[in-house]
Order: C-alpha cells, then sequence, then structure tokens
C-alpha cells in the first residue's frame, strides 16, 4: 500500500512516518509540504492507495484542493487530517469529495486503524470511534497529556501569542517577524513555554500536543 501525506508541519510528518514504520510495515509513506507539491509527488510516484492532505496547507484554498486533487488522482480516496473538529467543517469537506475526515486528535491506535479502514475502500466521516455503535473510549494517557498542553491558562498573554505560532512548527526567526518581536525574546518566551509544559524541547512539545508517541 503507497500513502502520501501532505501537510506543512514538519513534525506531522516526521510522527507519521515513524507511525507508518512502526506499526504499517506494509505500507509506503510518501510526504509533500503543500498541495502543489503533493500534485507533483502523485503525478511522478503514483498511482497512490490513499492522499491524506491537511486542510491549511499552502495550496488549499479552503475546499478547493479536495476538488483538485480528486481531480489529478480519481480513482484515490482523498482523506482530509485536520486540528479543527468543527462539525460544520467536517459537514463541508465530506460534501466536497473528501472519503474520511481524520482530527488530528486522534491517537495512534486510531490513526492506525482508520487509515487501514480507508484503504480497504471505508468511508469515514469522523473518528474516533471508528465503529459508531461503539461507546467512546477513555482517553488514552497521550491524549490526556495532548489536553494538558494546549491548555493555555498558565501562559501570560504574550506566551499565549508565541505559543500556537510554535505549535504550527514556525522557526523563531518567523515568529519574530509575525508578532513584531526580538528573535532572542520570542527565544525566551518558548523555553518559559517549555518550563511549564514539562517538556525539555519543542520537538518533544510538539509531538506531545498532537497525543503522539
Amino acid at each position: 500500500m503507497k500513502i502520501l501525506l501532505a501537510d506543512d508541519q514538519w513534525f506531522i510528518l516526521e510522527s507519521m512516518q515513524r507511525m507508518i514504520e512502526h506499526d504499517m510495515p506494509d505500507y509506503i509513506l510518501h510526504t509533500a509540504p503543500s498541495l502543489d507539491s503533493a500534485l507533483e509527488v502523485v503525478r511522478i510516484h503514483g498511482p497512490f492507495d490513499l492522499v491524506i492532505l491537511d486542510l491549511n496547507m499552502p495550496g488549499m484554498n479552503g475546499l478547493e484542493g479536495i476538488v483538485t486533487m480528486r481531480k489529478a488522482a480519481p480513482n484515490v480516496p482523498v482523506a482530509i487530517m485536520s486540528a479543527d473538529e468543527d462539525p460544520e467543517i467536517i459537514r463541508q469537506v465530506m460534501a466536497a469529495g473528501a472519503g474520511a475526515y481524520l482530527p488530528k486528535s486522534l491517537g495512534r491506535d486510531n490513526t492506525v486503524a482508520a487509515i487501514r479502514m480507508i484503504t480497504q475502500r471505508s468511508r469515514l466521516t469522523i473518528a474516533p470511534p471508528l465503529d459508531p455503535q461503539d461507546p467512546p473510549s477513555a482517553p488514552s494517557p497521550a491524549q490526556l497529556r495532548a489536553s494538558q498542553i494546549r491548555d493555555t491558562s498558565d501562559l501570560t498573554n504574550r506566551e499565549k501569542d508565541v505559543f500556537p505560532l510554535v505549535l504550527q512548527g514556525l522557526p523563531r526567526k518567523k515568529i519574530a517577524a509575525d508578532l513584531g518581536l526580538a528573535e532572542q525574546t520570542v527565544k525566551e518566551h518558548i523555553a518559559r513555554i517549555l518550563r511549564k509544559k514539562q517538556c525539555r524541547t519543542v520537538r518533544e512539545l510538539l509531538a506531545a500536543a498532537q497525543g503522539l508517541p
């Protein structure tokens, strides 16, 4: 099985690569950081068994990216992976032709199960639970940790400005430019955020915020 994952957040790509290698050795993962590069990967390395697109990465233009990818890979299920869990957004995504909607808050086991189901041509609107008859399962330790990480009640107002940009995987220089701050000031804010979230590195913070191992 061949999967293409397109996401502009490097830590998502790396985490998915580790997950595929460890839990799904029968799958091959190709990655891309934008819709345009994903279309090029489809052209060069296709066909794929599944294409997963980040809803808000460069080139998507809202729901247009789904339509564009489906035209480029008409016989391939296209899934959307997003941190947005608004039911109306999910409805619009599915109406635009996506074959699945996968929240980034999914735990590792559910993500693996969902990918296997989609590549078997099952249509998923949202998971978990994968079976609508199943009762919701208790949050895993990783999901509880992710919820704690995302809680901003312990941050100062300026740290709350910096924090979401850090979670987007942006470098310090870009964060500084976006917020009109000195790069050294951003570095100090990030250091305080890491201490409050009990993480040693930004990489560890990003993985924990996504509920990833």
